[in-house]
């Protein structure tokens, strides 16, 4: 039976896996609440952290826009 830091691992590898399978379809503040979970658990995780980071400036350009188009 795996250790818990086995499991750990398996469970933050699957929602970074998953993540980037709702990212590629547009469901970014799905991918972003996943990906920040498993940020909880593996804080050092050097690809969590770019991902965060890229959804971050995705989700900003897409509220700008957003913006832009209400503005008159």
């Amino acid at each position: 039976m795996p250790d818990d830091a086995h499991l750990q691992a398996d469970v933050v590898e699957s929602a970074r896996l998953v993540g980037l399978s709702l990212f590629s379809k547009g469901e970014l503040s799905r991918a972003k609440i996943l990906w920040t979970r498993a940020f909880a658990l593996a804080p050092r995780n050097e690809k969590l952290i770019e991902y965060l980071n890229e959804v971050d400036a995705r989700l900003e350009g897409l509220r700008r826009i957003k913006e832009d188009e209400s503005s008159p």
